[in-house]
């Protein structure tokens, strides 16, 4: 067995759930997460950025917010879902399907919003 010198990602926050990364002889990536430090990806660079472009998000500014400071941000993700954010809060983030995103832009523009969906 490999003795990896590993380093906690520096996108990972304080706290449990962690992301740590070791470079192996060979030149190849490990990854793992501190909560299952025994369950190690092995990955070579390439992989490793079509992994992570495949599950980061690219947004875009909705062409409804104009020149606005307070902004909508979409990003399509692979799975066929969107995800909309505000840019003056961009850690809270919805992810809906297509449907799912008709249906509520349809309620909010007819106002048949529920107002349990307002409090």
């Amino acid at each position: 067995m490999h003795c990896y010198i590993w380093q906690k990602s520096s996108y990972s926050t304080e706290g449990a759930n962690c992301l740590n990364l070791a470079t192996a002889p060979d030149g190849t990536l490990r990854l793992r997460e501190s909560v299952d430090p025994g369950r190690i990806l092995a990955v070579n660079r390439e992989g490793l950025s079509a992994l992570l472009a495949a599950i980061k998000p690219t947004w875009q500014k909705s062409s409804f917010s104009a020149e606005a400071a307070n902004c909508v941000n979409v990003a399509a993700m692979p799975d066929d879902t969107l995800r909309l954010r505000e840019s003056d809060d961009p850690g809270r983030i919805l992810a809906v399907n297509r449907k799912g995103l008709s249906a509520l832009l349809t309620a909010v523009k007819t106002d048949r919003l529920p107002a349990t969906a307002l409090s």
